[in-house]
């Protein structure tokens, strides 16, 4: 239909409500796509221009014309067409409103015809914005990253959203501009408006319903005006804009100019934006200079002028002057002849009007005059640009006055007043003539003012001595202008100019004063103080200017004078200028005082920090100081002056202090001299007092002389008579050091004091020269006797065998002597000279000596441990060679020279023999070694991750080719082993060489156990060939475990390394195996393939053959083992080289990691593929369930838009996935799981677009089903009045459903389209049949219309009908209520199954008259008349309702206890039966009150109640574990027999018994029938679960399964315990009866089976324990009866195991027979016995080495049993040592040790290599010793380097163990803090000097912890900081305390610690009590923080160790009383060992 709406919408196939077009092109809100009309259907700004023209083609905005769509364009319109064709979008028909009459609906035929025109049209339509949208998608899909940042942009500043903003640049025609912008060399600038766009209206009507829309779009910004928001993109180069440089190519900016106001948003722009950034500029591009640069500076200033001046522009533009708007007569406006004027004038109402008018111009103008005459309110500091900015607005608002007197209706105005001579026009004139003198003053000053703004202007740029330069100019222009100025000449003006020019010279001033910084103190004093100077200058230049230019015109007196108050001018600048010269005094007193800083005497700081207090404060204070209105200042500057006298006076107090002190003269006199630099102290005092200081200096020396004469202290290294003179001389310049500095003084302090003073020196230094003077004459008479020394021997052996040169220490005493005495330059004697002349004979002779032993030394140690036993002859020679040194030779014997050639010969031969052996030794078997131990067996990838198999793979060929290779070199270093034999028989003799012939018999074996002397020449040769062999197979492990090292250094990469990690080692795939998320291979298949590897890298020994010496070790094995036939040995083995290998500890360690290489990562995996769970509700729930679940909500569209949306959002967060997860080394892949997730969301979206395609489908169907059926009801015939009432009924539909269903169409198309946005297609057609909707709906309301008609002309023949009816209905509704109630069910006595009958009866005839009725009153209703009710027969139609609700369930309650009777007892469902009484219930409670007192009520209610209290006895006696003899007890309590075996046994049986009257025992049968059914299940449990169990066997080494499995036996005597529990119970159970016998008897069994079990485990345990003691190894050969015992309890052990194995059963095997039961007892005694005396032999080994005792039996024996390989000590050596971890053995001697190693990992060399042979306790008793040697000897070096020179603290911890580290800095400490001590008596500042020094030791230990440090070096440095801080306070404390003596109690008490060269021991003192360094190596471990408290423990226990007592910690737990015992002990360098005690415990032992 062509017809409009009243709401003037399309039709809805083509638009909305609202008027926008086809849904398909709006958005949910149903508002058109920004590409085609706005929000209320205005069309896009791109369809009209400013005016509201049309434009040619109504779809240009969207880029498609009609022309490209290939014809015309057909659209259906609501409204007139316009010429063009278009319709106006909103428009509305214009005879809409002109029709007074609603408007008549066309035929039938009309609407058909006009609806296929309509059809025709929509489809064109939709073509044409199809293509429109096909090409903004293009557009849409076009962005990219550029434009996605202009969007954001854009977003941001519109507040529009995302969408909106890319809808409106892919719909712009101007979309071309933004490539334009992005091209290399493209538009410099991108614009786009953001403002309203008003449409044109075509009527009146259009007009008055126009609506402002914003609107953004392009704009090149010449077309349109800018009306809202400019936004602007700005390029900075040339450069092509692409993805990567947008944000650095691209600057963003905005104009809103929504207010109307460009020149105000241009402003804002310029402030807020543009000028800050400009301020922070750093670099300025070509000009190259800093922000501070004058030309930085002048640009700035000019652009703050420039910003002034708009500003000033736009508040003038704001302030311009406007007649008030009032609205003229008609008469006035039309004036344009005199004779209008005439008659206008003639019009008494127009004069009058006119009058009122100029009357209201006149006060305007009035009030403007009298505000420009008011005072004006300027700032204090207001400059002179103020003063032309006044002048320049008023001239504006005058000037502006004056245009608006000037306009055409001001003029008509006053001319028509004028004619009617109006008195107004008086008060006009005058004000006109007002106006014009005011507007011309204005201009005039306006004009002078200019003249002098650009010499007003340096005063505010310039400096203040620029200003200077411009005064003279200032003050000739301000002189011109008071002369030539009619209007401002004025003294007022002129003086209120000036002062304006003062305060623009203050405001300079103040500004140079700060510039740069943000406060005056902030400058540099000098600095200050010269800025300060050039202001003062200013201001009297500026007022001598002044005062220039007023005699110049006082010589003139014809110009006028400046007779200016000066006081009133420069009054402020004086002021001023006085705060500025008080400024200067602080700023010169603070410089002055300023070298407080460079004096370094201690006190100072305080008087420093008083002074930085003074400058701090003055620097602090909140106010400006430069205000000189601030007169708070003045205050504070006399505050200043005191606070400095009083620094003054603090600074002669510390002199008068440093005076009292003990310091020496030459300490005063250099703090005298740094005072001196202090102006205004007067030091004359001082320096008497100084006078008097060193006259007892003088006598103090003096009595030192005489006191220390005999036994003066001397230096280290001193000779005696040297050191003496030395010392003579070092008093003497003592005192001659003052005396030198007090020599200029003499005059200045001559006096009775410098006299005594003069006399003192003289006499002291005159003795000192004679004490010097004696000691050299005794010591020329000794030195002659010197030279008797050269006659000793030039060899002697020293204690340890070691040969040492013996020249005499005298011999070398007395030539030191000499040579210092010629230093001293004193006279040397001749028999002294001539010994120094053969000194260098004696000293080469000395030095070839020293280079021979050295060479001998050398040799010996480059002969290889290996072979050293086999060179022993060749060593042996050059011994021989020596011994005339050791005898006749002497330093005077000439045959020197012989002898030393004499030793040179054999050694060359040993050293060439060696050199031989060594090559062959190292250079082709080290090699071959080393290159086997570096073998690489498994090359792992270092870029990409591989899968396992193919790194399986790949190690499999390499370890084949290695295999080969390797099984060569260890041949060919067998070879290399037997020719270096053969190289050394050379050098022997025949018979010694042919003793070293295979198999190497030994000369002299042991005749008892057959074993080697290790002595002969044979055992040498065997023993080196056996260490060689070690090797070879070491290296062979090496290359293993180099190959498996690295592959377990990258599978535990975030454990080992700290540096840059490895890249990953495997990769697998995430895979979807629904419901989980799995990876393949799986980390279990990843563990299995490394096991694999490992696998094969450890058979790449398979095939390399053993050396000869294993086969020979072998047999030599075998012959000691049948030696011993007594003793019972493990049975020998000879393994292969592979075995070998993969038994070794270090191999078998890496294969145990590598086996759980994979566990690391699961909770780490795990972790990763949780992540992935974010997306599990894709697959762990079913996407049709989950749509049912939400259909359920009934959702709107917008929620499928969500559900649908949120899927697309799920995809794109699938496809963002990282396409791999690193974990550790391995990588895990998801490609094929995001596969999987996107087909799982695929299906999501599409089940929940189905369900949207149903919900529109049904929504769809429903309107086309109520058209159809509607258009179905209205056709038919109309005959009678049913037909009537069912059309009135259908129009009532129509009209009720008409809302719903004009809603309803926009959401069906809609969801459509929300389907096809997303992709979702369907079959079914739905989406095609949206187009007939509205036209089927359009059809219906056109045929409501003619059934409206159609019910018009028939109303009188229906209405004549009804009233008919109404009569015959009323006669039969009488009828039917008589019946009722004399015949109803109601009637009283009535039966409830009769009464049911005529309820039924009296129903049906009521549904008869009630649909009558329901006829009539319709009728009655429809044709206006009035409605019957029938009380009657609604009353009567009550009753009936309520008696069938009581009826129907009594009918129902008797049918259903029928059908129970009737049910099977087998079949009986009685939760069934109960639920449906319960239901029963709950109805007859819900029947009204009224029915209650019914008989049919009554018994309802008793035969539910009866049955439903049966139903609790029916559930219990219905339980399955009622047996046949619980009913037999129920029939005997109810006396009524229960056949419950027949098949017709049904509920009846059961019913008819008396159950309710024995309910209690009933219930008790029952329970105990259940009761019984639990025991018996229990019992049944525990034999079930004793039947199966069986004991678990574990292998013992290679014996075979000889232990029982310990967990699993403990899980089974844990398993027993529960049983016997369960058992217990059910024994005290009073249902048991029928099972009591089988309860017991399981007891029984289970009791016995936990007891033998027990005695079986404890056995075990003795068993395993002394199996490795007893068989095999070095205890077994000690222990030969203890042995015996052993085996034959091992046998009877093996029977027992071997039984087990028999009898598995658990059970059966403890408690079956007696066999366990006699045995374990009796093997436990036996076990015992061996026990016992194992123990005793233990204790034996103990007493050799004690610190066996603090090691446990089992570890003991461990040690003792391996004692043969020395190298197993290694585990054990944390037990015996306080912090050895392991040792270092010697790779050429396998039991050689040659350095130790801390847990830490610190190494220290052993000072003797340590040989670990023989009894186990022996060599570590000297390793024990090693050690605390090594120790010693490390500790003496470094006490050594603390008395260097050039001692650096640093390098000294670098250079020694940590440990003597800590040692080093607690004897520096001791010993620099007695030296304090010492020289506190004479050197008062000696302890503060000491002290600063200690901090400052503290202070470079602190520092090294802010570098990169290791983890031992950081351990090391924060125990060093621990130990001095404490060290650093106890010293602190002494100063504090003023100790000056070593003996003072407070230092006494302290742990001091000392080296005694002369002792050569290290000891600690603490109190009186002295000990000795124990040595014991500590290693790099924390040390306690020391308390006082931990000071006093130690103090007591340092003295009960010194009386030979104990000491015992006590206090509460956690207080530390361990840790500080254990840390004395480290103080003390003791082994400390201590005991963690059982709870029970009420000491805990610390022994040390």
């Amino acid at each position: 239909m062509d017809q409009p709406d009243q709401s003037g919408a399309e039709n809805p196939a083509d638009t909305d409500q609202s008027g926008a077009e086809n849904p398909a092109d709006t958005d949910q809100s149903g508002a058109e796509n920004p590409a085609d009309t706005d929000q209320s259907g205005a069309e896009n700004p791109a369809d009209t221009d400013q005016s509201g023209a049309e434009p040619q083609d109504s779809f240009n905005q969207s880029g498609v014309s009609a022309q490209e769509v290939g014809g015309q364009v057909l659209r259906r319109e609501k409204g007139p067409l316009t010429s063009a064709g278009h319709r106006r979008i909103g428009g509305r028909n214009p005879t809409a409103n002109q029709a007074s009459t609603p408007p008549v609906a066309p035929p039938p035929t009309t609407a058909v015809s006009g609806k296929r025109g309509v059809l025709l049209s929509n489809e064109a339509h939709r073509e044409v914005l199809r293509q429109a949208r096909a090409l903004r998608e293009e557009r849409r899909a076009a962005l990219d990253p550029r434009h996605q940042h202009l969007i954001s942009c854009l977003c941001e500043a519109t507040a529009l959203g995302h969408r909106e903003v890319e809808e409106a640049l892919v719909s712009d025609s101007k979309f071309a501009l933004m490539e334009e912008f992005f091209g290399a060399n493209g538009s410099k600038r991108l614009m786009f408006f953001y403002q309203s766009l008003t449409q044109t209206p075509s009527s009146f009507v259009d007009a008055a319903a126009a609506v402002a829309q914003r609107k953004l779009f392009i704009t090149t910004g010449s077309s349109e005006p800018l009306l809202g928001q400019c936004l602007f993109f700005l390029r900075t180069s040339e450069k092509a804009v692409t993805a990567a440089n947008v944000q650095q190519e691209l600057t963003f900016g905005m104009l809103d100019c929504s207010d109307g106001s460009l020149l105000h948003s241009l402003q804002s722009l310029l402030c807020d934006v543009m000028v800050p950034a400009l301020r922070s500029q750093q670099s300025w591009g070509r000009l190259q200079q800093p922000p501070s640069s004058p030309h930085v500076q002048d640009f700035l200033s000019s652009l703050d002028r420039f910003m002034s001046g708009l500003d000033s522009v736009r508040l003038n533009l704001d302030q311009r002057f406007q007649l008030q708007r009032v609205e003229l007569p008609e008469a006035v406006e039309n004036l344009s002849s005199p004779a209008d004027y005439s008659g206008a004038a003639n019009s008494s109402e127009v004069v009058a009007r006119l009058e009122g008018v100029v009357s209201l111009w006149t006060n305007q103008i009035q009030q403007v005059l009298i505000d420009s005459e008011q005072l004006r309110r300027e700032p204090d500091d207001a400059g002179p640009t103020s003063e032309l900015e006044h002048w320049k607005s008023r001239a504006v608002t005058f000037n502006s006055l004056l245009e608006e007197v000037k306009r055409p209706h001001v003029k008509k105005t006053l001319g028509v007043l004028q004619v009617a001579k109006s008195k107004v026009l008086r008060r006009w004139r005058k004000l006109d003539a007002d106006i014009t003198v005011v507007a011309n003053e204005a201009r005039d000053n306006v004009k002078f003012l200019y003249t002098l703004e650009q010499i007003f202007e340096p005063l505010g740029t310039r400096s203040p001595r620029g200003v200077q330069q411009h005064l003279a100019l200032l003050m000739s222009s301000l002189k011109m202008v008071h002369t030539v100025s009619p209007f401002y000449n004025t003294p007022q003006r002129m003086t209120s100019l000036l002062l304006k020019v003062t305060n623009q010279m203050i405001n300079t001033c103040r500004r140079y004063l700060c510039g740069g910084v943000a406060k005056v103190w902030d400058h540099p004093r000098p600095e200050l103080l010269r800025r300060i100077a050039e202001c003062c200058e200013l201001n009297r230049e500026y007022q001598r200017s002044f005062q220039t230019v007023k005699e110049q015109l006082r010589l003139s007196p014809n110009q006028r004078q400046f007779n200016f108050s000066e006081h009133y001018i420069f009054g402020k600048f004086d002021a001023f200028c006085r705060r500025l010269e008080k400024i200067s005094d602080v700023a010169s007193t603070l410089e002055n005082l300023s070298v407080l800083e460079h004096i370094k005497v201690e006190g100072v700081e305080q008087i420093f920090s008083s002074y930085q207090t003074i400058v701090s404060t003055t620097k602090s204070k909140s106010y400006d100081v430069l205000d000189h209105r601030k007169l708070e200042f003045d205050s504070e500057y006399s505050d200043f002056q005191s606070q400095v006298q009083s620094l003054m006076r603090s600074l002669e107090a510390l002199l008068d202090f440093w005076f009292q002190q003990a310091l020496s003269v030459e300490k005063l006199l250099e703090l005298l001299s740094q005072f001196e630099s202090v102006p205004g102290l007067e030091l004359r005092p001082f320096y008497l007092v100084l006078l008097q200081k060193f006259h007892r200096e003088l006598e103090l020396i003096r009595k030192i002389y005489q006191r220390q004469r005999e036994h003066p202290p001397m230096g280290r290294n001193l000779p005696p008579v040297s050191g003496r003179v030395l010392w003579c001389r070092q008093l003497f310049t003592k005192m001659e050091t003052p005396m030198t500095i007090l020599k200029p003084k003499l005059d200045f302090l001559k006096g009775p004091e410098l006299s005594r003073l003069v006399q003192l020196y003289n006499h002291t230094a005159s003795a000192l020269i004679q004490y010097e003077l004696l000691h050299l004459q005794h010591w020329s008479r000794a030195a002659e006797g010197a030279p008797l020394l050269l006659r000793e021997t030039l060899l002697v052996r020293q204690q340890d065998q070691a040969l040492k040169v013996n020249l005499p220490e005298a011999l070398l005493e007395a030539l030191e002597e000499a040579r210092w005495m010629k230093k001293m330059e004193v006279e040397v004697p001749r028999a002294v000279l001539k010994m120094i002349r053969r000194e260098t004979h004696v000293r080469e002779l000395h030095s070839r000596l020293e280079e021979l032993l050295q060479d001998v030394a050398s040799v010996l140690a480059q002969i290889p441990p290996l072979l050293l036993p086999l060179l022993q002859p060749l060593v042996s020679e050059v011994e021989s060679a020596l011994s005339p040194g050791l005898t006749t030779l002497n330093w005077t014997s000439l045959n020197t020279q012989p002898f030393v050639e004499a030793v040179r010969r054999p050694l060359l031969e040993l050293r060439q023999t060696c050199g031989r052996v060594r090559d062959v030794l190292d250079c082709r078997v080290g090699r071959l070694l080393e290159r086997m131990s570096t073998d690489t067996l498994l090359t792992l990838p270092e870029r990409e991750p591989v899968s396992p198999e193919e790194l399986l793979s790949q190690t499999e060929a390499s370890v084949r080719e290695a295999s080969g290779a390797l099984s060569w070199q260890s041949q060919q270093v067998e070879l290399y082993v037997y020719e270096l034999i053969e190289e050394l028989k050379k050098k022997m003799n025949p018979s010694d060489a042919a003793r070293l012939e295979e198999p190497f018999v030994c000369l002299q074996p042991d005749p008892k156990h057959k074993t080697r002397c290790t002595s002969c020449l044979p055992c040498r040769c065997f023993t080196l060939i056996g260490q060689l062999c070690h090797r070879n197979t070491e290296a062979l492990v090496k290359g293993t475990k180099l190959s498996l090292d690295a592959l377990r250094k990258r599978l535990f990469v975030q454990k080992l390394q700290s540096g840059p990690c490895s890249p990953p080692l495997f990769t697998t795939d995430i895979q979807l195996c629904i419901p989980n998320v799995v990876l393949q291979p799986s980390l279990d298949d990843i563990q299995v393939l490394v096991n694999k590897l490992v696998a094969v890298v450890l058979s790449v020994t398979k095939d390399i053959p053993l050396w000869t010496y294993n086969h020979l070790l072998y047999r030599q094995q075998q012959t000691e083992q049948a030696a011993a036939d007594d003793v019972p040995l493990k049975p020998l083995v000879l393994r292969p080289v592979e075995k070998q290998v993969s038994e070794h500890k270090d191999i078998s360690k890496l294969v145990l990691q590598l086996s759980s290489a994979v566990s690391s990562l699961r909770s780490s995996t795990a972790q990763t593929l949780n992540q992935l769970t974010d997306f599990s509700c894709l697959w762990l729930q079913e996407p049709e369930e989950q749509v049912q679940v939400f259909l359920q909500s009934s959702p709107s569209l917008s929620d499928f838009s969500a559900q649908i949306q949120h899927y697309s959002t799920l995809e794109a967060q699938i496809e963002a996935l990282p396409p791999r997860w690193t974990v550790a080394w391995l990588v895990l892949d998801s490609g094929l799981f995001r596969q999987s997730l996107k087909s799982e969301c695929s299906q999501w979206k599409r089940a929940f677009g189905s369900a949207l395609n149903r919900q529109a489908a049904a929504q769809m169907d429903g309107v086309f089903s109520f058209v159809d059926a509607a258009i179905k009801r209205l056709q038919r015939p109309i005959t009678d009045l049913d037909d009537v009432r069912a059309a009135m009924a259908t129009l009532r539909e129509i009209r009720d459903e008409e809302i719903r269903i004009d809603a309803s169409l926009a959401p069906i198309e809609e969801s459509f389209s929300l389907l096809l946005r997303h992709q979702l297609s369907f079959t079914d057609g739905n989406a095609e049949r949206t187009d007939s909707l509205g036209y089927h709906w359009e059809q219906l309301q056109g045929l409501v219309v003619q059934t409206q008609d159609s019910l018009l002309q028939m109303e009188p023949r229906m209405k004549a009908e009804l009233l008919t009816s109404v009569r015959s209905f009323q006669t039969s509704a009488e009828s039917f209520c008589s019946d009722y109630d004399q015949r109803g069910p109601g009637v009283e006595g009535l039966a409830p199954a009769e009464a049911s009958e005529r309820l039924q009866r009296f129903q049906r005839e009521m549904e008869e008259l009630w649909s009558r009725f329901t006829t009539c009153s319709g009728g009655e209703e429809l044709f206006g008349l009035t409605v019957n009710e029938y009380p009657e027969l609604q009353r009567i139609r009550r009753e009936l309702s309520l008696l069938s609700r009581l009826y129907s369930l009594f009918d129902c309650v008797r049918d259903s206890v029928s059908r129970y009777h009737e049910l099977l007892w087998t079949e009986l469902d009685i939760e069934k039966v109960t639920s449906e009484l319960q239901d029963f219930q709950n109805r007859i409670r819900k029947l009204p009150k009224a029915l209650k007192e019914w008989q049919a009520f009554k018994d309802l209610k008793k035969t539910i109640d009866d049955f439903t209290e049966t139903c609790p006895l029916l559930c219990m006696m219905a339980s399955k574990a009622m047996l046949p003899r619980h009913w037999e007890r129920l029939s005997e309590v109810t006396g009524h027999s229960f056949q419950v075996q027949s098949e017709s046994f049904s509920l009846r049986d059961i019913v008819e018994a008396p159950l309710l009257q024995h309910k209690d025992d009933i219930e008790d049968v029952c329970v105990s029938a259940v009761k019984q059914r639990d025991i018996e299940a229990k019992l049944r449990e525990v034999e079930s679960e004793w039947s199966a169990h069986g004991l678990s066997f574990a292998p013992f080494r290679t014996r075979g399964e000889l232990l029982l499995k310990g967990s699993d036996v403990t899980e089974r005597l844990s398993n027993m315990e529960d049983s016997l529990m369960v058992l217990s119970s059910l024994l005290s159970n009073r249902y048991n009866a029928p099972f009591k016998p089988q309860i017991q008897q399981w007891v029984q069994k289970l009791s016995g089976s936990t007891e033998i079990l027990e005695k079986w485990i404890c056995v075990q345990n003795l068993w395993i324990y002394l199996e490795a003691v007893f068989v095999g190894g070095d205890i077994a050969k000690q222990l030969p009866q203890e042995a015996k015992r052993f085996q034959t309890i091992d046998k009877t052990w093996q029977r027992i195991m071997q039984r087990a194995h028999d009898i598995p059963n658990v059970v059966q095997c403890c408690v079956g027979d007696e066999t366990l039961t006699q045995l374990l007892p009796h093997l436990l005694e036996q076990l015992e016995l061996c026990q016992k005396s194992l123990s005793g032999y233990l204790e034996k080994k103990r007493l050799v080495f004690p610190r066996f005792f603090f090691v446990s039996d089992p570890a003991l024996l461990e040690i003792l049993g391996q004692a043969s390989d020395s190298h197993t000590i290694q585990n054990h050596l944390l037990s015996l040592f306080d912090n050895v971890n392991r040792v270092e053995f010697s790779e050429k001697v396998y039991d050689q040790m040659l350095s130790f190693q801390s847990q830490e990992g610190e190494s220290v060399e052993l000072c003797q290599p340590v040989m670990a042979q023989g009894n186990v306790e022996a060599w570590l008793g000297q390793l024990l010793a090693a050690v605390r040697l090594t120790l010693h000897s490390i500790i003496r070096r470094a006490h050594a380097s603390l008395s260097e020179p050039g001692f650096q603290l640093l390098s000294f911890q670098s250079s020694f163990p940590a440990q003597v580290g800590l040692l080093g800095i607690q004897m520096i400490w001791t010993r620099d803090a007695e030296e304090a001590l010492v020289l506190s008596r004479t050197d008062k500042k000696a302890m503060a000097a000491t002290n600063q020094k200690f901090l400052d030791l503290l202070n470079e230990l602190i520092d090294m912890t802010t570098r990169d440090l290791s983890r031992n070096e950081r351990t090391q440095y924060e125990t060093l900081i621990t130990i001095h801080v404490h060290q650093r306070d106890i010293f602190d404390q002494l100063v504090r305390l003023n100790v000056r003596s070593v003996t003072d109690f407070e230092w006494q008490k302290q742990s001091r610690f000392y080296f005694s060269e002369e002792n050569d021991r290290c000891f600690i003192q603490i109190t009186d009590v002295e000990f000795t360094y124990c040595n014991e190596y500590l290693g790099c471990t924390d040390r306690l923080v020391i308390t006082p408290l931990t000071d006093r423990c130690y103090i007591t226990l340092s003295q009960a160790l010194g009386m030979s007592l104990g000491g015992a910690p006590a206090g509460p737990a956690g207080t530390g009383k361990t840790e500080t015992t254990k840390d004395m002990g480290r103080c003390l360098g003791k082994y400390t060992c201590w005991t963690k005690m059982a709870a029970s415990h009420q000491y805990c032992n610390n022994r040390t």
